[in-house]
């Protein structure tokens, strides 16, 4: 590929946005762009600071993906404490609307 991307002064190679508008957006993206041929929805670089391990109504919304598309649900981290990261995201449990708990699923 001959692509380029060149930034402004200053401007971040990256914005990681783990809000659940956003989160929202991006499902109704990848469903009209990918449809049935998806199977795993992965968040991807996950960090403490992106706050995506503490949002409920976000770990809400992908069970509710889940649950509906039958999607598995994965997620991808990056900085100094990826090991923290990935042992903080396993204890992540989600009720269901039944009231029943479901946690995370380890594959």
């Amino acid at each position: 590929a001959d692509w380029n991307v060149e930034l402004g002064e200053g401007e971040p190679h990256e914005v990681k946005d783990h809000s659940l508008e956003n989160f929202l957006k991006q499902v109704e993206e990848t469903k009209a762009h990918i449809g049935p041929y998806l199977n795993l929805y992965q968040v991807h670089s996950a960090t403490f600071e992106s706050g995506i391990l503490a949002d409920t109504k976000v770990h809400q919304a992908l069970h509710r993906c889940r649950v509906e598309n039958g999607w598995k649900i994965g997620l991808s981290v990056s900085g100094p404490n990826q090991d923290e990261l990935i042992r903080e995201a396993l204890k992540i449990h989600v009720v269901d609307e039944e009231g029943e708990e479901e946690k995370t699923q380890q594959q």
